[in-house]
């Protein structure tokens, strides 16, 4: 009796089912055990991609602003005349302020944040006018640098809140060379133009009128009375270049020591080249300094690579503006070019 007995219990203490796994104690010890393992290990990962894409932004805004500075290297090559900073600040007889954008209106320049910066008369080669044996294929144009705030990253725009370099441009049309008889009652040195388009020769803007050289008038002062034509201008002020740096004044400090202009070549005595804009402007993302006797400018450009790694940058935050600290953030750079074009004074 007792045998049967003792084996029916061993064999349902068998067959009761065993508790595995591990108890909710066991179970919080490994989960924080595992977050102080991978908090770390995230934490480096962030770390390592937040670097990778400051690296990334700093290095693209270096780039682009190299890159604006070698095309405006371009353009100065052709100069034939360049404005003095007095002549971009006056206007009447004494300046071409009047004259331009934002004064004149045109698109993408509004008045207050537009202010331009260098501004150039050159002589250039229309490629598609050489096939034409009547024609002379050089024309002049006015072109005008401007460094552009206000009204960034709104909805639909393609811009960063940053400050902007925009290029504006006027050109001569292709005319006929030497004019050809010109009906009754028409002046006998009125050039024809090509205004159409399809015909690969680039017309005449609208607003261009070519400066006038006069006799015993000097190159500075016929330049400075130089008026715009009597159409309103239809060609916009493209932007050049994104993410310029407009941070605020920061007064005794190292960011001065960046705004002087070097020494003027021509000048015997310690005279600096010509500010544009003026010291009262404060401007530092994108300034010039010129000599116009020589047709010499220095074009300085500081890009600011903050509005890339922080999305959420507004220029009036101090984390967004330049500081010592932050200084590889916002790449500088400078070229200096002597205009070699071509004045045809026939």
């Amino acid at each position: 009796m007792f045998f049967p007995k003792f084996r029916r219990k061993l064999l349902r203490r068998s067959r009761s089912p065993k508790i595995l796994g591990f108890t909710l104690i066991e179970l919080l010890v490994g989960m924080v055990l595992a977050f102080l393992v991978m908090a770390p290990m995230l934490g480096f990962m962030v770390n390592m991609l937040e670097s990778d894409n400051s690296e990334q932004a700093k290095t693209s805004t270096e780039q682009e602003v190299q890159a604006a500075l070698d095309y405006i290297s371009r353009d100065l090559q052709q100069a034939i005349y360049i404005y003095g900073s007095a002549a971009i600040a006056n206007g009447g007889d004494l300046g071409i302020r009047e004259q331009i954008p934002p004064a004149q209106p045109t698109t993408g320049c509004e008045d207050n944040k537009c202010e331009p910066i260098l501004a150039f008369w050159r002589r250039q080669l229309v490629q598609d006018a050489e096939q034409y044996t009547d024609v002379n294929p050089y024309v002049y144009s006015l072109v005008v640098y401007y460094h552009i705030t206000g009204n960034q990253g709104a909805a639909n725009s393609v811009w960063s809140k940053a400050a902007r370099i925009g290029r504006f441009e006027i050109r001569d049309g292709v005319k006929l060379s030497p004019p050809p008889i010109a009906p009754l009652n028409t002046p006998s040195d009125d050039p024809i133009f090509y205004k159409n388009k399809g015909d690969s020769i680039i017309g005449l803007d609208k607003g261009f009128k070519l400066f006038k050289l006069e006799s015993g008038v000097g190159l500075d002062v016929a330049m400075n009375k130089w008026k715009k034509g009597d159409d309103p201008y239809d060609s916009p002020v493209a932007i050049l270049l994104d993410h310029i740096d407009q941070s605020e004044w920061i007064a005794n400090s190292q960011v001065l020591n960046n705004l002087q202009c070097p020494l003027d070549p021509s000048s015997d005595t310690s005279e600096r080249l010509q500010r544009i804009p003026g010291d009262g402007k404060k401007v530092y993302g994108f300034y010039s300094c010129v000599n116009s006797r020589l047709w010499v400018a220095q074009t300085f450009i500081r890009g600011n690579s903050m509005f890339r790694v922080k999305p959420n940058c507004t220029p009036d935050k101090a984390e967004c503006q330049y500081s010592e600290a932050r200084r590889t953030f916002f790449p500088r750079a400078t070229v200096q070019v002597r205009g070699q074009g071509f004045l045809d004074v026939r």
